[in-house]
């Protein structure tokens, strides 16, 4: 699909004839409420979002928070822009999410597709390649991927069963986690808690993935933060 982009600040207009506020409709619960608040000398604030990357495949955008803020007094004032970014969708039980992701990730993969911006928010967040995570399966902000390898070096058993980020049950034949902290699964199903999310599995038998946790980037106050699914 062609993605109009904005020429100075690569924001997007549109996406295959789609303009992007009506996009951005669509994620409305997920979003900040925008405002506009200035004084007859034009002091005040003002947020508003843009939409810098979409997939209509995974339901999901990825969306510029702005803040503008212009104080001081009569004669002199300056002017303050804040900005975060954020991956917003549905899950598959209808409710939204919002997940702060790194502006130098979306920065440097905004100047054309829109889903490839979608996907360089999501490697920064797992920590893995483009091939990486197309033969990965994600559910909500864990990524299950398979390596090619067992884990190497000294590990520490995790048993059978643990739960990553609050709500997400992963059964295995065997659980570690190795040096740098990456929890590893042989053949692993992983569960939602909260029912939220379909479960996903290891693609083969006796083949190992690791669990990835996404990360998330720290935000301003006026974003809100991250929204759990």
């Amino acid at each position: 699909m062609e993605t109009v982009r904005g020429r100075q600040y690569n924001e997007i207009y549109s996406v295959g004839g789609v303009p992007a506020s009506k996009i951005l409709a669509g994620y409305g619960e997920a979003l900040p409420e925008l405002s506009v608040s200035f004084d007859r000398h034009g002091r005040g604030t003002a947020v508003n979002v843009d939409l810098y990357g979409y997939d209509p495949s995974q339901d999901v955008a990825v969306v510029q928070i702005r803040e503008f803020e212009r104080e001081g007094s009569r004669r002199r004032q300056y002017t303050r822009i804040r900005k975060d970014y954020a991956l917003v969708g549905r899950t598959e039980s209808g409710g939204m999410f919002r997940h702060p992701v790194g502006a130098m990730a979306v920065r440097a993969n905004a100047s054309g597709d829109a889903a490839a911006t979608v996907r360089a928010a999501q490697r920064w967040m797992f920590g893995v390649s483009e091939i990486q995570l197309a033969r990965s399966v994600r559910q909500g902000d864990v990524l299950l991927t398979p390596e090619r390898s067992s884990p190497k070096g000294e590990v520490t058993e995790l048993g059978t069963g643990i739960v990553v980020g609050e709500s997400h049950a992963v059964q295995a034949s065997r659980i570690v986690r190795d040096g740098k902290g990456v929890v590893w699964a042989l053949d692993p199903i992983i569960r939602h808690a909260k029912g939220q999310h379909a479960a996903i599995c290891g693609d083969a038998v006796d083949q190992w993935h690791t669990v990835r946790l996404a990360k998330e980037a720290p935000t301003w106050s006026f974003t809100g933060g991250r929204l759990k699914d």
